[in-house]
């Protein structure tokens, strides 16, 4: 343990363990002497692995690009030629380089006359093409090869394929006579995901390897996974106590345990943290870290009743305790002595919530402590998130580490002080410095934000170096739609990780330079505009409220007619255009804009487009009252039950009736209980949402559940939240049949005020909440889904009589 806690004290990465110990390397860049041309050189591979064969065909390929001639590969060296020897062989032994030596995830790349060894600690049985998931294993000697390839080729890899991967062209390899490289990383943690929907610009496979993978290896991105999220849901613990120990599983309030079998709330496997899964925890925890070995750690895992650790819970020397997402609280007696049960977050009070806080980071103190007292070295881990992201009262023991979800990444700088404030007390409260799990991209409500790039290559390098006394490493949650939005953030984020001296400005120059050559400073004007319009515009746009400032992210409407403009669709157009007649007499950089303008800027054009025929199509989407419609489902295609919607006017009132098929009547859920229940959207409901002045801006919504029960709130598109205060004098009427429901809602129109004569912009809705859950549960009546129901650029128009 004193190893590890000096490597989070003073760095990163374990080669700068050196600071305190002569077992490991700082890093040492050495490269010095006559620069002179290799006349014969050769890639030698004396013992071979599938990783040691996959390293040796990347060099061997970029190798020939540059120069146009192939260079062997051979398992001894020869007598003439410069020897690029990879690996861990007797030659390296020779050599006096010493493996155990380097910083973890590290590598030499170091000439001894002709002999010039890139080499690493290496898998001996994974290799690039088995695509496991984060490309997680040992690979020093591949991160060796790219870096040899990037230092003395000129090789730059910004994304897989001939567009993305520059290799210049070279009449042969110029090498110094001196070159002694150490390197390993300063960041621990270096990883992203672009998430479940990208998509690529191609379907290829490299050699086997699939593009994110061989992304993650030329970007020499983290080799393993410190598991912080989460991790109580992967110890397959319903199916090791659901039966013997339901005490174990948090109860509800009406006396069920969400030992996963409730079907109905989301994340349905939740714990009672005052049970006897304290010791089962603490158990997996010591039965996991005690072990030495793959195979003791296998055994551990049998022993304990599941074939295997999963990768989210633990790797080698951490052990994850956080609990499933979506915190629901027990309700037996000893949890309501902390907090009120269930998932009261907007009602728990101060004190509960800090209570809460506590008992959380209480369990995972406790796990920890008794695992150090039981002499075993390791790190206990979890996440500051959520309820549990502030710091606790409890103390920490020095095995905790800690990473830290927060928010600031990709915003304005300037206004991150609460979040910068939070990360340092964290490293005072644990005396070590934390992860960050950050979530720039396409994130929650983001993800409907089709067609826009997420580009943040200077927010993100900078970010990172604002931060780098307090944090081991960061993931970016940085999903999108399209890779390409996000590639040279991705680029960024892993060179600014691995040395954090990296000059921002400078490998973005250069980036900008190698792709387009002499359009670069047109690119590099456009790719700032969408980095600026993301940081300042989008994820960047607050409203004053009576709380101050607060953030809100620009609607549909908003987004295509007053950021992503027409007017500046036209100027990307005609930059593009210029930048093909700049670049026409140099053929690499102009099929690169050509893809550029193909693979970035065309879904842009074409969302843009897709949201004028969709407002279009709104536009002519309407009723006459007295009329009916038929809702459809939100996202799918497939109605499995119809809802029936009619209209009709009095003179003091709409009134609203929905008739809602429903074969499963027997297994809808209702569980609201008063009117104006927090969680009603989570039952068998029906929705009206309205906007009598057609302003776009200010409307009423109204939810019913299957039982009749009433919500009703004032709302408004350019403010956050809901005004619950406001209560109408509306009505409703349900009767529940035997393959059917209906709702009659009448909604009188003194509350809703002036109804505008020219139409007014109306959404009709329903959740067919049933236990288990049915795979299409949202309808609505808007011809085109949106973030939510409450899209209200997206709603039709209701016409009422004159």
């Amino acid at each position: 343990m004193k190893n590890l806690k000096v490597l989070l004290l003073l760095g990163a990465g374990l080669f700068l363990l050196s600071c305190a110990s002569d077992d490991y390397y700082q890093r040492c860049i050495s490269v010095s002497g006559k620069i002179a041309p290799v006349q014969k050189l050769a890639i030698v591979v004396p013992e071979s692995t599938r990783l040691l064969e996959f390293a040796a065909a990347e060099l061997q390929s970029m190798l020939e690009q540059s120069t146009g001639s192939t260079v062997p590969v051979q398992k001894s060296i020869g007598k003439e030629e410069v020897s690029l020897i990879l690996g861990n062989n007797p030659l390296l032994q020779q050599a006096g380089l010493n493996l155990n030596r380097l910083p973890d995830e590290g590598y030499y790349i170091y000439r001894i006359g002709n002999r010039i060894f890139l080499a690493g600690r290496d898998s001996e049985e994974c290799y690039p093409a088995q695509n496991r998931w984060g490309q997680y294993y040992m690979r020093g000697t591949l991160s060796a090869v790219y870096d040899f390839l990037e230092r003395f080729v000129g090789a730059r890899f910004y994304f897989p394929g001939e567009f993305g991967t520059v290799i210049p062209k070279r009449d042969a390899i110029y090498l110094p006579k001196h070159i002694a490289i150490i390197d390993g990383p300063d960041c621990t943690m270096r990883k992203y995901t672009n998430g479940n929907d990208c998509r690529w610009y191609d379907d290829k496979t490299y050699d086997g390897v699939q593009p994110n993978g061989l992304n993650i290896l030329r970007l020499r991105l983290e080799e393993r996974s410190i598991p912080f999220c989460h991790g109580l849901a992967y110890l397959q613990l319903p199916q090791r106590f659901a039966a013997s120990n339901p005490e174990y599983f948090a109860l509800t309030e009406d006396g069920r345990r969400l030992d996963g079998s409730v079907t109905t709330i989301e994340h349905p496997e939740q714990l009672c943290l005052s049970s006897g899964i304290r010791e089962v925890a603490f158990q997996d925890a010591r039965d996991y870290l005690s072990a030495t070995t793959d195979a003791e750690r296998s055994a551990a895992a049998q022993q304990r009743g599941f074939k295997y650790w999963s990768i989210n819970v633990a790797n080698p020397g951490f052990f994850c305790v956080m609990p499933n997402d979506y915190l629901y609280w027990c309700h037996c007696d000893k949890c309501q002595q902390v907090a009120r049960g269930g998932r009261s977050y907007s009602e728990w009070t101060p004190e509960e919530q800090r209570n809460l806080n506590n008992a959380l980071w209480g369990f995972t103190a406790e796990v920890a402590g008794r695992v150090q007292a039981a002499g075993i070295d390791g790190f206990v881990t979890q996440m500051a998130y959520g309820i549990c992201k502030d710091i606790p009262d409890v103390d920490l023991p020095d095995n905790v580490l800690v990473q830290v979800a927060v928010k600031g990444l990709g915003q304005d700088r300037r206004e991150n002080v609460e979040e910068d404030a939070l990360i340092r007390r964290w490293c005072e409260k644990t005396g070590m410095k934390v992860a960050l799990w950050t979530y720039p991209g396409k994130h929650g409500a983001k993800a409907a934000m089709k067609g826009i790039p997420v580009m943040l290559p200077v927010s993100i390098g900078e970010y990172l170096q604002d931060h780098k006394k307090y944090i081991l490493g960061s993931y970016l949650e940085y999903e999108t739609d399209y890779f390409l939005f996000n590639y040279l953030s991705y680029y960024v984020h892993a060179k600014v990780s691995w040395n954090l001296k990296t000059d921002v400005q400078a490998i973005l120059a250069e980036h900008y330079q190698l792709m387009f050559a002499q359009a670069a400073p047109l690119f590099q004007e456009m790719f700032q505009t969408m980095e600026q319009l993301w940081t300042k515009r989008i994820v960047g746009h607050t409203i004053d409220t009576s709380k101050g400032p607060v953030p809100l992210l620009p609607t549909e409407l908003e987004l295509w007619s007053q950021i992503y403009t027409p007017q500046l669709l036209q100027d990307f157009n005609a930059k593009l255009d210029q930048a093909e007649k700049l670049t026409a007499d140099n053929p690499d950089a102009l099929k690169r804009v050509r893809f550029m303008r193909e693979h970035l800027f065309a879904p842009i054009f074409a969302q843009a487009a897709e949201h004028d025929r969709e407002q279009a199509a709104i536009a002519a989407w309407q009723v006459t009252v007295p009329g009916q419609v038929q809702l459809r489902p939100f996202k799918g295609e497939v109605t499995e039950v119809s809802t029936t919607v009619t209209i009709a006017d009095t003179p003091a009132a709409l009134q609203v009736t929905f008739h809602c098929q429903e074969p499963a009547i027997d297994k809808m859920v209702r569980k609201a209980e008063a009117r104006d229940a927090e969680q009603i959207f989570r039952d068998s409901c029906v929705e009206v949402l309205i906007n009598p002045s057609a302003d776009r801006i200010h409307y009423y919504h109204f939810i019913v559940n299957a039982d009749g029960l009433l919500y009703d709130a004032r709302m408004a598109s350019n403010e956050p939240g809901m005004d619950l205060s406001w209560n109408s004098s509306a009505t409703a009427e349900s009767q529940i049949g035997k393959d059917f429901w209906q709702v009659v809602l009448t909604l009188p129109k003194k509350d809703l005020g002036p109804l505008n004569p020219e139409g007014v912009p109306v959404n009709f809705a329903r959740h067919r909440s049933l236990e288990p859950v049915v795979p299409e549960n949202y309808y609505q009546w808007s011809p085109v889904s949106g973030r939510s129901f409450h899209a209200i650029e997206r709603w039709g128009r209701m016409l009422l009589p004159r």
